[in-house]
């Protein structure tokens, strides 16, 4: 495969920083006849990205699950025992966690993108051959030119 190959692979992982789900969806869509590396790799980045998102909203419903009950407990006692910084605090620990799993999915997309612009696939798995089948790629591909 050939250094633009590599290069359009390695856009699929980047592109779901900026652009979550549709940067990668865009990669696969244009390169997945002509370029099964890339498509392969756009694949990847799919699904990492829908496994983060899917993450994302639950713990998303459960955070708002327990806003819902605590203003529900604070509702029934009018009030009385509300503090400013607790609720901050739950907040403050929702948006740090969500902030966290910001920076693993950066720094796991760069993982994966130098991988891809080495040449180089991802580990073996239920994804894996997933995206090998909907990208066409085979073991044949993968040897240098």
């Amino acid at each position: 495969m050939s250094p633009r190959d590599r290069s359009i692979a390695a856009s699929a992982h980047i592109s779901g920083i900026f652009f979550p789900i549709l940067g990668p969806a865009a990669v696969f869509a244009i390169s997945r006849r002509s370029n099964p590396f890339a498509a392969y790799h756009a694949v990847h980045a799919i699904m990492g990205e829908i496994v983060l998102k899917a993450f994302l909203l639950v713990l998303g419903i459960a955070s708002l699950g327990y806003t819902i009950y605590t203003f529900y407990g604070h509702y029934q006692t009018d009030f009385r025992n509300w503090s400013w910084p607790y609720f901050i605090g739950k907040m403050a620990l929702t948006w740090l966690a969500v902030t966290i799993l910001g920076v693993i999915n950066t720094l796991g997309a760069l993982r994966t993108a130098h991988r891809a612009f080495q040449g180089n696939t991802l580990r073996p798995g239920r994804v894996d051959r997933l995206a090998r089948g909907l990208s066409g790629l085979t073991d044949r591909m993968l040897q240098p030119l």
